[in-house]
């Protein structure tokens, strides 16, 4: 089994990416048409002009997107938000550099396929659509993060009675029960894309001589160092009952300081190290991630009740 070290991802990117990637490539093409005319304004949002074509933009984008319904209101309302939010943004300090927003383009292409931002414009375009839009998006959505997160830090606080009192509302005994925290790393024994069957035999046997010869962490590097081709990444702390049960099963036969034996990858043969591995009580292992739960629920709440402030208190002018 590889075990892959925790990673974060953004859903919203995720989602647009999925969405993107059903319509630009099993949608028929229509026809082209992000030529600008001359702009009408349709709406004020505190004296920042929304113009037609920005609405019938965001429209075009929410429909191959999946978007049901009438989507021209839907884009009049989606661009009101972005402009508070972007107002909101600035009061506070807070830009979004070109970096951020072509980073975010740049995982949209990759996972439509697109490749690159260019031939993701290209694509966009020949659904009739700017990817300015897209851009603009992604802007009041990055600066919205940032100023709910910003908030947040100075609002919210989420003691060890909100965790507790939310695990045991979904029945978790974390009171009474208990999990073992592994500290771990992780050795690669390299073996070439296309190696001879006489090139992985030899790289298996240095992977063995590692595992014979590690017996902590403390010399796990200097062991590693005489081979050739070989890396050692620390994975850190890692809960029982946050892996999976073949996973949890391998690391109880472990013992501290001693390595997996070598499990063939396409990287080549990786082998997991318990560095240390220690007894924690049931509310500390689930701590971390009802913290995280929490925090998610929370940030919602706060970024709908700061929405709506701002809302309320705009000044929208419909043409």
């Amino acid at each position: 089994m590889t075990f892959r070290p925790t990673s974060s991802i953004s859903l919203r990117l995720a989602a647009m990416a999925t969405a993107l990637a059903i319509a630009l490539f099993a949608l028929p093409v229509a026809a082209p048409g992000t030529a600008q005319a001359a702009e009408k304004i349709a709406v004020l949002v505190n004296d920042e002009p929304i113009s037609d074509f920005d609405i019938a933009q965001r429209a075009r984008l929410l429909k191959l997107t999946g978007v049901k319904g009438n989507t021209t209101t839907k884009a009049t309302q989606e661009l009101i938000e972005e402009r508070l939010k972007l107002q909101e943004a600035k009061r506070l300090g807070i830009t979004v550099s070109d970096d951020d927003i072509n980073g975010a383009l740049q995982k949209i292409a990759t996972n439509t396929r697109t490749g690159t931002v260019s031939r993701l414009a290209q694509a966009l375009s020949a659904n009739g659509i700017n990817i300015r839009t897209l851009k603009d998006r992604f802007r009041a959505q990055i600066a919205w993060s940032d100023v709910v997160r910003r908030r947040f830090r100075s609002e919210v606080r989420i003691s060890d009675a909100d965790i507790l009192a939310a695990l045991k509302g979904k029945d978790e005994k974390s009171d009474v029960e208990k999990t073992v925290e592994y500290d771990l790393s992780r050795v690669i024994v390299v073996v070439p894309a296309k190696a001879s069957n006489a090139l992985i035999a030899e790289r298996k046997r240095t992977a063995e001589k590692i595992k014979q010869n590690v017996t902590s962490c403390s010399n796990l590097r200097s062991v590693a160092s005489a081979f050739r081709d070989v890396t050692v990444q620390d994975i850190g702390s890692r809960n029982a009952n946050q892996l999976p049960e073949d996973m949890q099963k391998l690391l109880a036969s472990i013992p501290v300081g001693r390595t997996s034996a070598p499990n063939k990858i396409d990287a080549g043969y990786e082998m997991i190290v318990v560095c240390d591995k220690s007894e924690i009580s049931g509310f500390a292992a689930a701590r971390s991630p009802m913290e995280t739960e929490l925090r998610n629920e929370q940030g919602m709440i706060l970024a709908r009740r700061l929405l709506r402030d701002l809302r309320a208190d705009a000044l929208i002018e419909y043409r």
